[in-house]
């Protein structure tokens, strides 16, 4: 009798610690991290007339539906640059150039470079340009008048 008891003792243990543990089991999560955007420069200052180059690589688990590239002149969006404003490409590494002019010398220019991958998780990194005025640049483009003083 003893036995018989400890036997269902032992049974009833077993099947609640069974239940425990397969009750307090969740399903692992399988989300992949979202896409990462490097920039092997994050910034360029230059006169006009240079190039700035940003070469852009993205790293995408679940794959790279697209990498977007907005241009932006100080806060607002470059509606001259690719269309309204933004490029798209769809490859997993990207150069970008920029020959720097007159519109950067009121406000850094920017380039946004945001990716997306298949599941629209969304990553994004920063390119900015600020242009200095070049002598050439001054000597044509400055209004060198002298005003005389009566």
């Amino acid at each position: 009798m003893k036995y018989t008891n400890l036997l269902y003792l032992f049974v009833a243990a077993f099947l609640a610690t069974s239940a425990l543990t397969f009750s307090s089991c969740k399903k692992d999560d399988d989300t992949k991290a979202a896409p990462t955007v490097t920039l092997d420069v994050t910034s360029f200052t230059g006169k006009i007339g240079q190039t700035a180059s940003v070469a852009v690589v993205v790293v995408a688990k679940e794959g790279l539906k697209s990498l977007t590239i907005t241009k932006y002149l100080g806060t607002t969006v470059d509606a001259s640059y690719g269309t309204a404003g933004t490029k798209t490409v769809t490859t997993l590494t990207h150069a970008e150039d920029y020959v720097l002019n007159e519109e950067g010398l009121s406000a850094p220019v920017r380039f946004k470079f945001e990716a997306t991958d298949n599941k629209d998780q969304v990553s994004s990194a920063d390119f900015i340009v600020t242009t200095e005025a070049s002598t050439s640049y001054l000597l044509v483009k400055y209004n060198w008048q002298w005003k005389s003083k009566v």
